[in-house]
């Protein structure tokens, strides 16, 4: 583990944090009601929070279930799992059912299938049998017809697909997971309110000068959806500075609430205020030595149960994502900061070749900071670590628009090999093989539409095809998952200006890697 990474996960205030959270979360399943009898059910989930400069006071974001197992595996590894297992064990159970879901989700399916092996192998070493339930319906699973009945004792019914049915306790637990709006509610209204970011007010800034401001104002979230800084999800999230200026154009545009949605506000008036504003909370840190400023986050992953809160794991990062300022000249629809936030994964398989800017190859291990690789900008693909996953484009305008540009982008950043078990094998119409994670984005023609978009590995079809350093197509012929160990050692390039690359003379995005 490198020092940084330990430095993310063994942070100053993580007993504190810890201590803070399972408090909460105990508060959080009295206030629902308590467990059933003989429920024999677990629920995993995480708390998004930060630790607030100057206070260095714990604010929470925001109370999550349904977490991506392969993200949570990414950062954690095994030892997230095995936690989990040991609880089984100490309950002396001999199987354990996890409620998962299909590809629904834009990540695609939790668990993945080539992070089962990992869950598997936790349970099995406490002797646990494990069994994945993907049943969609809320009353057709097994935990409704095993609940409650003492011959199922042996039988750990562990939602990591949240609980759908609403006939128990368990559902109101995670009820504020999918509306900030009560988790907000909750907050305000227990001993933790301290830990509540406030809404936004604007009567305190006065100017339209904001030169000399190196973080935004105020976050707009949607309450509903959720959203990551990296992809619309179904919902939105907007850093903003305000502009007395452009307060006018600002209310027209999103709203402006000279009152917040009222705590505890209810009825028909209040359906479509779809959104919260809250305060940009500014990390303890949240600054480098270059002068660069962050969003910072950090995640305490929890496993709810009938006997107790177990705390898993807990991590927080100053320097999660870096924010860039908007110009003085951007107009209120334009007023939004750039955040780069940096992903999970590693993208090119050891011994890959990487197609440099004079034409020669490097394997990816032995690029350097400093090289030049060959990029490729197709069209008008946002120029940002970010908003190229919702960008989408013909073939027309990525090769012949005047956007489009074939040049040399320097690496500015080399990540340290991460061993996977689990990645898959693309079989090309060229006869060669590529070799890739879930998460790695490889520009394709999407499904034959002669629509032009970059989608991560676990979303490719035998469909796509894939674009090569000479602006040719290449059918994708075969996708093999592949789970073996020791694992394969992948890297990550970060890139600039031009945030792309070839790997194995496909274009691919580059995912600098978080940690």
């Amino acid at each position: 583990m490198g020092t940084k990474l330990q430095s993310i996960i063994n942070f100053p205030q993580k007993s504190v944090v810890e201590a803070t959270g399972s408090e909460i979360l105990k508060h959080i399943t009295a206030s629902a009601g308590g467990w059933p009898t003989l429920s024999r059910a677990g629920i995993l989930g995480g708390v998004d929070f930060t630790i607030e400069s100057g206070s260095n006071e714990i604010k929470i974001y925001e109370f999550n279930t349904n977490q991506y197992s392969a993200q949570v595996h990414d950062i954690y590894g095994t030892s997230y799992w095995r936690g989990v297992a040991q609880h089984a064990a100490t309950q002396s159970y001999d199987n354990v059912i996890i409620y998962s879901t299909y590809s629904d989700l834009p990540y695609g399916q939790n668990p993945p299938n080539l992070h089962k092996p990992y869950l598997s192998s936790s349970f099995a070493e406490f002797n646990i049998s494990c069994s994945f339930n993907y049943s969609s319906g809320s009353d057709n699973r097994p935990y409704n017809s095993m609940r409650g009945q003492a011959n199922h004792s042996g039988s750990f019914h562990l939602f990591l697909s949240p609980p759908s049915h609403t006939d128990d306790n368990i559902y109101k637990m995670v009820s504020a997971s999918f509306d900030k709006r009560k988790f907000r509610e909750f907050l305000y209204h227990s001993k933790f309110s301290g830990s509540l970011i406030e809404h936004y007010n604007s009567g305190s800034d006065n100017t339209p000068n904001y030169s000399s401001m190196n973080y935004p104002d105020y976050v707009i979230k949607t309450n509903m959806g959720d959203a990551s800084m990296q992809k619309t999800l179904g919902g939105e999230i907007y850093f903003r500075s305000y502009r007395t200026d452009l307060e006018p154009a600002m209310s027209n545009r999103y709203l402006w609430p000279g009152e917040p949605l009222p705590l505890g506000a209810t009825g028909s008036q209040w359906d479509n205020w779809n959104y919260s504003i809250e305060k940009f909370i500014v990390t303890s840190g949240s600054v480098d030595s270059s002068g660069n400023t962050y969003v910072g986050q950090g995640r305490m992953s929890f496993l709810l149960t009938e006997q107790e809160p177990k705390i898993l794991s807990s991590f927080h990062n100053s320097f999660s994502a870096r924010l860039t300022k908007p110009p003085v000249s951007a107009s209120a629809e334009e007023l939004h900061w750039g955040v780069y936030p940096y992903s999970n994964t590693d993208t090119t398989a050891s011994g890959s070749l990487i197609r440099m800017f004079d034409g020669s190859t490097k394997q990816i291990q032995d690029i350097q900071v400093g090289d030049v690789v060959m990029s490729y900008q197709p069209g008008d693909m946002p120029n940002t670590d970010t908003e190229y996953l919702n960008w989408s484009a013909s073939i027309e305008d990525i090769t012949q628009a005047t956007g489009s540009v074939s040049s040399g982008s320097v690496v500015v950043g080399v990540s340290e090999p991460s061993t996977l078990s689990g990645y898959f094998i693309i079989s090309g119409s060229n006869n060669r093989q590529y070799y890739r994670p879930s998460l790695s984005a490889t520009l394709v023609d999407d499904n034959d539409s002669g629509v032009w978009r970059f989608k991560p590995t676990h979303q490719l079809t035998t469909n796509d095809k894939m674009f090569d350093s000479g602006s040719q197509e290449i059918g994708i012929v075969s996708i093999e998952e592949k789970f073996e160990l020791p694992g394969m050692d992948f890297y990550s390039l970060d890139v600039e200006d031009i945030d792309t690359y070839f790997s194995s003379d496909v274009l691919v995005h580059n995912l600098p890697k978080k940690f």
